[in-house]
């Protein structure tokens, strides 16, 4: 015994001196960051992009509710033996919702995650979804606008779709965004209108059918939270470029 490395006995206990410590120093952060990005919190927001709180809190921070979610602790789920094996879950979601321009808006964050603990495995399950939305009174043919190159720290949309890439018809437009749709007249549509989504630290665009929305992944939230409003603005131009002015 006495050879054994002294080491080895101490590692526990400095795996969770080291939890702690990080678990502390990040809700300290993350209060720091609440109090200097308070414009952010769901209900501020909601208020100026003219939506109503239908489901979430009011005082949760957009620019972090992933991380918000990710520190939070899960409730247990399933049956006993579930239980007693330590399966949980934890689920954070916002769904703001109005027609501040004439159309049907949503803004939509969620995002869930589901542990499974059995004999030597861990199973996580996660879903996610952020996404603002507008309803138009016209179908439009299926188009993707992202980024040409990644924003300045790196974040980078992927295009979910497999369609033709199109031009703008301005040159300044394509060197900055990235437009891919089957129909190649549509990008003289939309060029005048989304300028401003060349100055984002992060864009994913898609049109299909009646709807036309913003998305992000689970790392881009803060950066597409950040232009939230001046992008609620863009889908209202570009809704007006393919359907028309909304009834008011």
């Amino acid at each position: 015994m006495s050879d054994f490395p002294l080491f080895v006995l101490a590692m526990p206990a400095v795996a969770v001196a080291l939890l702690l410590f990080w678990t502390t120093v990040g809700k300290r952060m993350m209060r720091a960051t609440d109090r200097r990005y308070a414009d952010y919190q769901v209900g501020v927001v909601a208020q100026r992009m003219g939506l109503q709180i239908v489901e979430g809190v009011p005082s949760l921070n957009l620019i972090q509710a992933q991380t918000t979610h990710n520190m939070a602790a899960g409730r247990a789920t399933g049956g006993r033996v579930a239980r007693f094996l330590g399966d949980r879950e934890k689920e954070t979601r916002i769904r703001l919702e109005g027609a501040p321009y004439g159309r049907p808006t949503r803004l939509v964050f969620s995002s869930y995650t589901k542990y499974q603990d059995r004999v030597a495995v861990g199973i996580v399950t996660t879903a996610f979804e952020f996404r603002l939305s507008l309803q138009i009174p016209i179908a439009v043919p299926a188009f993707e606008i992202v980024l040409r190159k990644a924003g300045a720290y790196g974040v980078k949309a992927r295009s979910g779709w497999d369609l033709p890439r199109q031009s703008f018809g301005d040159p300044d437009l394509d060197a900055h965004l990235a437009l891919t749709c089957w129909d190649p007249r549509l990008g003289h549509h939309l060029a005048p209108v989304v300028g401003a989504l060349a100055s984002h630290k992060y864009v994913h665009i898609q049109g299909q059918g009646r709807v036309i929305s913003s998305m992000a992944e689970e790392n881009a939230v803060m950066y597409a939270a950040f232009d939230l409003e001046q992008t609620q603005l863009v889908l209202e131009h570009i809704a007006n470029a393919l359907a028309g002015p909304a009834p008011r």
